[in-house]
């Protein structure tokens, strides 16, 4: 076997910056695109902290907020194991 000589390739670093940038605006439009992952089955269902978060797309803070004010109920399981819903 014989190894293929490697081969150096030079670009600007604004072209690659301005197709990261391209990519990146793709991506977030993408993203308003899908759907929301939550169905109504879920809603009711008790998750983690970290899980509620990424289902219902909100920030810590925000979840924080929202279960002082009484939206969303947390059970306390012990060792501090919560898990969270909304009401």
């Amino acid at each position: 076997m014989t190894a293929e000589p490697t081969k150096i390739i030079v670009v600007d670093a604004g072209v690659v910056f301005a197709k990261l940038a391209e990519v990146e605006g793709l991506l977030r439009a993408a993203l308003e695109l899908k759907p929301k992952q939550t169905s109504k089955n879920d809603t009711n269902d008790w998750l983690t902290a970290t899980r509620f978060i990424a289902v219902n797309n909100m920030g810590r803070t925000r979840m924080k907020r929202l279960v002082e004010e009484g939206k969303i109920e947390m059970r306390d399981l012990g060792k501090q194991y919560k898990q969270y819903r909304w009401k």
